[in-house]
């Protein structure tokens, strides 16, 4: 609630101000005694319109990819949009638009019977660009790592509480972005290959220990992708997988799989601390 206003100290306040200024041109003003009073209304923070909190949130070019599902057969078609000088060189990961291709299926997610999805690959918020581009500027993939914030309920904290604890809340875990959303309803998603939760068992002084998280789908064990909304992003990290790229299968041996990645604390944040324990 803000607070109240007076709008007699406000005249009282602009008088002072003029009587200063004239004052010191040698002007005289008979002072202001009887001035009648009036109180303003209460200003509610709300209807002001302040939010406390503004998030720059927008996707960033236009898509790279469209993707159409064709309403008589249920088929697909993938149509790249780039130019045609580099029209070859850009093609969507197949898990990716398999992905996207059953979630247009599923209504728990907002892709549920869209028709026509477009794919973008750059994302900004407040400030940070997130980019997720199958060869980027010709130069290869980039795909960038982002800690994202997921619900727990209170069997799975007291399961994350049992463990070593790590440089982040429970409830965040690093993903790889591979590619941003829009749904029909304006929301803008993501769709990452996180990780699964780690027992920190494998940390460093300044790195931490993390697996991508998979699947068995009857016959091979294949990445387990997820769409989140852009708002579950808490922000960027540095993420070293030991196997780089992205992967359509892992084979039927979990021992085997190389599905580990080593994520880099924040350097501004955790680097001073883990060497001076006094540092704030």
């Amino acid at each position: 609630m803000s607070k109240r206003l007076r709008e007699s100290d406000l005249i009282r306040k602009a008088y002072n101000a003029l009587s200063r200024t004239l004052n010191h041109e040698n002007t005289q003003f008979v002072e202001m005694e009887d001035m009648d009073v009036f109180e303003a209304e209460e200003i509610d923070d709300e209807d002001i319109g302040i939010e406390e909190d503004i998030i720059q949130s927008e996707l960033i070019g236009k898509p790279l990819f469209c993707m159409h599902l064709d309403a008589n057969t249920n088929e697909e078609f993938v149509e790249c949009l780039a130019g045609k000088s580099v029209h070859r060189t850009r093609q969507l990961h197949p898990i990716i638009g398999d992905f996207i291709y059953q979630k247009q299926f599923d209504r728990e997610y907002p892709l549920f019977g869209q028709k026509v999805v477009e794919i973008y690959t750059e994302y900004k918020r407040n400030g940070t660009t997130y980019r997720a581009h199958p060869n980027y500027n010709s130069s290869g993939e980039w795909y960038d790592w982002a800690m994202i914030r997921f619900e727990t309920d209170d069997e799975e904290s007291n399961d994350q509480n049992s463990v070593i604890p790590g440089y982040y809340e429970n409830d965040l875990y690093p993903g790889k972005i591979l590619c941003f959303l829009k749904s029909q309803e304006g929301s803008i998603e993501a769709i990452v290959h996180c990780c699964m939760a780690s027992d920190h068992k494998g940390d460093g002084i300044l790195v931490e220990r993390w697996e991508k998280e998979f699947e068995y789908d009857g016959r091979k064990l294949v990445p387990l992708l997820r769409c989140v909304s852009v708002d579950t992003f808490e922000e960027p990290c540095f993420v070293v997988e030991d196997k780089p790229g992205l992967m359509e299968e892992y084979g039927n041996d979990p021992r085997k799989m190389n599905n580990g990645v080593t994520l880099v604390k924040p350097r501004d944040r955790a680097w001073a601390k883990a060497f001076f324990d006094n540092q704030n």
